[in-house]
């Protein structure tokens, strides 16, 4: 370090301002965000296999997103067609 360097705040101005921003009352968190991989996970379970808990994260997810809603219209649409056309083969067969 330079002769000439001088630090912008003495210790003792550290020190005080760590003191302050330490002694204030902590603030709360807000809950995580649920993983990609956990809505994803919701999304394509049938939901009539969900679980309450899944659902109701999975609803709040929807609120929060609106792109996210559309998807999951479009997922159970083709779900739903898909399984159309499975049964028709099936009986068929």
């Amino acid at each position: 370090m330079p002769a000439s360097y001088t630090l912008p705040r003495p210790y003792s101005g550290v020190r005080d301002y760590v003191g302050r921003v330490l002694r204030r009352k902590p603030q709360p968190v807000d809950p995580r965000p649920p993983s990609a991989r956990a809505v994803t996970r919701w999304i394509l379970t049938h939901p009539g296999t969900l679980a309450d808990g899944d659902r109701l994260q999975l609803k709040a997810a929807l609120v929060n997103c609106p792109g996210l809603d559309g998807l999951t219209r479009h997922v159970r649409s083709c779900a739903r067609t898909g399984f159309a056309h499975l049964r028709k083969r099936v009986l068929l067969a």
